[in-house]
């Protein structure tokens, strides 16, 4: 089995060096599950780091807004509204989990056909 190259990270203004292998997917799998299993209490850096991690860009809605546009690299369509706030609002959470899982299931249609 080929190890699975876990894609960089952009973490507001920072870049870190991507992962290889199992052990990532397997971290990343758990927080969003975490996340989708408890979407009460969440940091707003804990969810864009998931987001960033699963091909998601950032960008503050307009100067000054507390509210920030992710959108996925190769899906546009698929975006979610996230205000930066501490901790998150359970609503934006869940709306995180869904537009991930929107993505993973694309990628899945686009590799079965």
């Amino acid at each position: 089995m080929m190890p699975v190259l876990v894609l960089a990270l952009l973490s507001m203004g920072s870049e870190r060096k991507p992962r290889r292998g199992i052990e990532g997917v397997t971290q990343w799998t758990k927080r969003l599950e975490r996340l989708r299993a408890h979407p009460v209490g969440n940091h707003f850096e804990e969810i864009a780091s998931l987001l960033h991690h699963f091909e998601f860009t950032s960008r503050q809605r307009g100067r000054g807004s507390s509210h920030y546009l992710f959108e996925h690299q190769r899906y546009p369509d698929i975006q979610v509204v996230i205000a930066r706030s501490r901790p998150v609002k359970a609503v934006y959470a869940k709306a995180a989990v869904r537009a991930i899982e929107a993505a993973l299931l694309r990628d899945e249609v686009h590799h079965e056909g």
